[in-house]
């Protein structure tokens, strides 16, 4: 079963900081914090958690 990535997104941030990982019921991750990309925000996802897929990546 895959899991479901679901980001807050600030595409205006300069930097990725205060990144904070949230894991829900149903392996849902909720990734709050400040990306300068969304390439950069799956990087960051893999590199904590190399585990999940972040095909489905949605961003809110």
């Amino acid at each position: 079963m895959k899991s479901k990535i679901i980001v807050r997104y600030y595409p205006l941030s300069p930097i990725a900081n205060n990144v904070n990982f949230t894991l829900m019921e149903g392996n849902y991750i909720i990734a709050s914090g400040s990306f300068t990309s969304i390439e950069e925000c799956e990087r960051i996802l893999n590199k904590y958690f190399p585990d999940v897929s972040t095909e489905y990546l949605t961003i809110l």
